[in-house]
């Protein structure tokens, strides 16, 4: 009886109501489809990896660099001191990038951009976009990324979506294009 009490309250320390722990993490990690989490820590300068799976609310801390691959984080992301979150695809529900944190996001759906303190970067890697101003409700970036899967982003206030780097990636297709066309010239100048 007194195995099972012990066994029983280290489970509900530790399991929340959903079934998901929480993690503190200080080496390098990995997350993959059928993990469940319901807050991950990320510290010191550990490399993690998310391949799958679900994460309440992360947070990284330190020079830690965390790569969502796949996987959704449905409470939101935040970054503290000169910590790095590459975004690849995923669903992520909300983004805070404060200290001197970093932010690449290449793909994915990311549906709110909170705030940026004054030294973080956020950069958004697309194909094209455009603007949609909400009034009172902020802005609205509604896009493509360099893969062509469209995305929507809400940005909380003109304030952070003056923070946030857009940067144009062309096409692959364009690319050639342009490299082709440099050669014809470049030929041609030589004939």
């Amino acid at each position: 009886m007194k195995k099972m009490l012990v066994v029983f309250a280290f489970c509900f320390a530790v399991f929340n109501s959903d079934g998901a722990v929480d993690w503190d993490i200080y080496d390098d990690a990995s997350i993959q489809n059928g993990d469940v989490y319901s807050a991950v820590n990320v510290f010191s300068d550990s490399f993690v990896e998310m391949t799958g799976g679900g994460i309440n609310i992360l947070k990284t801390f330190d020079t830690a660099e965390f790569a969502i691959i796949r996987g959704d984080v449905s409470a939101g992301i935040q970054l503290y001191d000169s910590s790095t979150v590459n975004i690849y695809d995923g669903n992520i529900f909300g983004l805070t990038a404060n200290d001197a944190s970093t932010v690449n996001i290449y793909g994915g759906g990311l549906e709110y951009q909170y705030g940026i303190s004054s030294e973080a970067v956020v950069n958004y890697f697309v194909s094209s976009y455009s603007l949609y101003d909400a009034g009172g409700q902020g802005v609205i970036m509604n896009g493509y990324w360099k893969d062509g899967s469209p995305f929507s982003v809400s940005f909380r206030d003109s304030e952070s979506w003056d923070k946030a780097n857009i940067i144009i990636v062309p096409e692959p297709a364009t690319v050639l294009f342009f490299g082709l066309a440099g050669g014809v010239l470049y030929n041609r100048r030589k004939a």
